[in-house]
Parts: structure tokens; C-alpha cells; sequence
């Protein structure tokens, strides 16, 4: 595999980030990208709450908004040269190719099902690739400065949902529905979003962003930092799922990766674990922060019982990989149809949403396209996910650790995550591409931390990091 970031070669650089005209003004697609971010996090509340007679729209509400980000890089001359975003072109075709077999031979009569099937699989994909040529350093910061300011007022509408009744207006679900309940009878709270899936994305995001400013303490301002921790902290302790604090709690495992990679392990556990005590002790007299903790571990213990014959909760992570592939055999050559397995084409086709094919995304990828496009498309974000890796984990050991952070919120998203639901794709992607260019920008230059205002100093300049080439 080639060097990941290259310092040495000016020339591959070049060959596989082209420089944008200079003077063209990316103001537009900025605008364009921080309108899909205000959409990813207001799309739900709009479906269940203030729109919901325009719910299916909205579901799609970000695709024209991608298409143009798209449009503009292309006019901008932003796309860079990257084996795996070339890769993608011919898999796309293919797959299109694919779909048109599929409604010939009368697998799937309804072109809507093929069509979003193939915009789960492809659309908003090419988003992680194309960021890092439109958002700079402080574009990237600002991003995590909302969204830890966005997590404070998040946290205390999942306090209130967990307190609420399910048949509260509050926990309403898409189309009039009700949330998925855990424990003791209560919600598992999505927060703004559709589902508790948008819940555990966000705040694996923030946490991501937080542990950030914790290593690089010029980052944000101090208050948000003391704010935002015992707002996660709370938020997590009412989720109610399991995956809300395991998702969390791995992006704070990485965050000591990163410590230890960048050779500055004392310095970095100490502030965390003091931190960590001072949130404690601050939430734990806090009456609905030892109602959640408590609902959270008959959660685990109800999931234990439950999964304890598929291996528990690692065996039951493992089966969704395993699982697909030991069914290859009964998979039909051509599959079942894209888009066949997503809630949105069950409900198309059945008008029911379900899980017609399998709960699991590599089966349902394996079983809408078969069982050689399906094992390509998987073998692609396979790839896609140790690439990411080996960057972050590079920039890490060069003491610039939120690519690695970043990386860890989203890598189970890019790998596993049901892209057939639109807000685990839009983290997906969004995450992805900021990963990246977290690896490729930051480092550019020290400045002073980000202000309500959006300001800035600057501090002192020092040498631009190397960009990223190609696997």
C-alpha cells in the first residue's frame, strides 16, 4: 500500500490533490455543506413535530442539497485524484447497471425501490472525499464549536423525553409512531432526530470534538469544554442505549490512543481523569442523571440475558459480518433488489416498514444486490474504513488527534451502519469527509480558541501538514 500522507514527493501530492483555482470563492459550497450539518440535526424534529405531513420529502431533504455541494466542487475544480473515489465511479455504474437488470427480469417492478436503493449505497458517499477540499482548519473547528454548543440544549430535550411518558407529544415517533422503549418502561430518546440512532451518532460526534479540546486546550473556549462534559455525561446516562454509551465510550478509548501515539500520555490522562472525577461528582446528586444510570443497567443486564446464547454483545456484533456471509449460498446471483431491504423500499413495496431482507447491513447489501456485487460494495467500505485509519492514525502520532477521534465516532457507521436510514448515512458521510480533512487541514496554523462570535486570532503560523494521497 502507498505511503498514506506523503511529505516527500511534491509532485504525487499534486497529482493526487490538484490545486483549486485560487481565485475562485468557495463561500457558496461552505454555505452548502453547513446547511447539510443544520438539516442532518433538524430533519427529524421537522418529520415529527413541525412538518409532519411533509415527512416523506423531508426524509430526502439533504440529497439536492449533496447533489449541489457535487455541482459546485465540480465548477470549483475541488475533486481530488484518490484511488478509492476513482473505484467508486465504475462500482456506481455497475450497480445502476444492475438495478435496470433487476427490473427487466421483473425482480423489482417499481423503479423508486431501485432508485433509493442506490442513493442509500452511492450518493451521499462521495462527500468524505470531497470535504476536505472545501472546508479549511477553522471551518472544521467551527463545526465542533456548534456542535458542542448545539449538545447542551440536546441533552436537556433527552432528559426530558427519557422523564416523559412514550405516548408524550414529546416522544412522538415519525408518522405519528412511538420511540423504541428500553428499561423500566422508558423511551430511548432520539432528541431532534427521527430515531435513537440519530441520538447515538450526535453525541459520539460531540464527544469526538470535546475530547479534542481537551487535548488541544487552545482549541475552544474553556467554558464550553466545562459545559459540554456534564451535558454528554447526562445526555448519555438517560439514552437508555447501549450503543449511545458504548459508541461514546470508544471514542474516549481512542482519545487515549491518541495521547499515547503523540507521546504525550501523562499530560492528557491526567486532564481527562480529573475532568472525568469533576463530572462525576457534579452529576451524580443529580436526580434524573441516577434515575438513567440505573435504567441503563437493567438495560444491559435484560440485553445479556437475551444475547447470551449468540455470544453476547461482541458475538452478536461479530454475527452481523458472519452472519451474511455464511447465508452466500441461498442468495439469488442477482439478489433481491436495491433498495428492496431499506424500511422505505419494505414500505413501497409492502406498504409496511420493516425489515424485509435482514436487520444486518452487510446482509441486506449481500441480499439486494447478490452475492458478488453485494461482497464488492462491502469489500469497498472495508477498504474506505482502514484507509481512514491509517491516516488518523498517522496525523495522531504527529499530536494532532482529532482526525483519529473522528475516525472512531464514524468507522462502525462507514462499516455497519444502515445507510437505508437517511440520518445514519448523513453522519456517516459528514463525519467521514471531516475526518479527513481533519488529517489534511489542521495543523495549518495555531489560532486562539473559537469565540461565540466565530473570531479569531491568530497566533503564529507554522508548516501546513502534507495532504493525503492515495492507498
Amino acid at each position: 500500500m502507498r505511503r498514506l500522507i506523503n511529505r516527500q514527493n511534491p509532485a504525487a501530492l499534486e497529482k493526487d490533490f490538484p490545486s483549486a483555482d485560487a481565485g475562485r470563492d468557495k463561500t457558496f459550497v461552505k454555505r452548502l455543506v453547513w446547511l447539510y450539518f443544520w438539516l442532518l440535526l433538524a430533519e427529524g424534529a421537522l418529520r415529527k413535530w413541525f412538518l409532519p405531513g411533509l415527512s416523506n420529502p423531508l426524509l430526502i431533504v439533504r440529497d439536492p442539497i449533496v447533489l449541489l455541494i457535487y455541482w459546485q466542487a465540480s465548477s470549483l475544480r475541488l475533486w481530488p485524484r484518490l484511488p478509492l473515489l476513482s473505484g467508486l465511479g465504475p462500482l456506481v455504474m455497475i450497480s445502476v447497471g444492475w438495478a435496470m437488470f433487476q427490473m427487466m427480469a421483473g425482480i423489482v417492478t417499481a423503479p423508486e425501490v431501485l432508485l433509493f436503493g442506490l442513493r442509500s449505497d452511492f450518493l451521499h458517499l462521495p462527500l468524505v472525499f470531497v470535504l476536505p477540499r472545501i472546508f479549511d482548519a477553522e471551518d472544521i473547528k467551527r463545526m465542533g464549536f456548534w456542535a458542542l454548543v448545539v449538545a447542551i440544549p440536546m441533552a436537556l430535550l433527552v432528559v426530558h423525553q427519557f422523564r416523559s411518558s412514550p405516548d408524550a407529544w414529546i416522544n412522538v415517533g415519525v408518522g405519528g409512531g412511538k420511540q423504541l422503549l428500553t428499561a423500566a418502561g422508558k423511551v430511548r430518546p432520539a432528541g431532534t432526530f427521527s430515531f435513537i440512532a440519530g441520538t447515538v451518532a450526535f453525541f459520539a460526534f460531540a464527544s469526538a470534538f470535546w475530547l479534542h479540546g481537551l487535548a488541544k486546550r487552545e482549541t475552544f473556549a474553556k467554558w464550553l469544554l466545562i459545559a459540554g462534559l456534564p451535558s454528554i455525561g447526562l445526555a448519555l446516562a438517560c439514552s437508555g442505549s447501549r450503543s449511545a454509551v458504548l459508541s461514546s465510550a470508544i471514542v474516549a478509548a481512542t482519545y487515549l490512543i491518541a495521547i499515547m501515539a503523540a507521546r504525550q500520555a501523562a499530560a492528557g490522562i491526567t486532564r481527562f481523569l480529573f475532568l472525568a472525577i469533576l463530572a462525576a461528582l457534579v452529576l451524580n446528586p443529580v436526580e434524573h442523571f441516577e434515575e438513567g444510570t440505573e435504567v441503563l443497567a437493567q438495560r444491559f443486564a435484560a440485553a445479556a440475558a437475551t444475547e447470551a446464547e449468540q455470544g453476547g454483545l461482541v458475538g452478536r456484533f461479530l454475527d452481523q459480518m458472519t452472519g451474511p456471509i455464511k447465508h452466500l449460498p441461498n442468495v439469488p446471483l442477482l439478489g433481491h433488489g436495491l433498495g428492496v431491504g431499506t424500511n422505505v423500499g419494505a414500505k413501497l413495496v409492502t406498504g409496511e416498514v420493516m425489515f424485509l431482507l435482514s436487520e444486518g447491513e452487510w446482509g441486506r447489501i449481500i441480499m439486494e444486490m447478490g452475492p458478488f456485487l453485494g461482497l464488492a460494495f462491502i469489500v469497498y467500505r472495508i477498504w474506505l474504513v482502514i484507509w481512514l485509519g491509517q491516516i488518523a492514525y498517522r496525523r495522531a502520532k504527529e499530536g494532532e488527534p482529532l482526525a483519529l477521534l473522528l475516525f472512531s465516532a464514524t468507522a462502525i457507521n462507514i462499516l455497519l451502519g444502515q445507510w437505508g436510514q437517511p440520518t445514519i448515512l448523513g453522519f456517516a458521510a459528514l463525519t467521514g469527509g471531516l475526518c479527513l480533512a481533519a488529517a489534511e487541514q489542521l495543523g495549518a496554523r495555531e489560532t486562539a480558541p473559537l469565540s461565540a462570535k466565530g473570531g479569531r486570532k491568530p497566533i503564529r503560523r507554522s508548516e501546513r501538514p502534507p495532504k493525503i494521497a492515495g492507498p
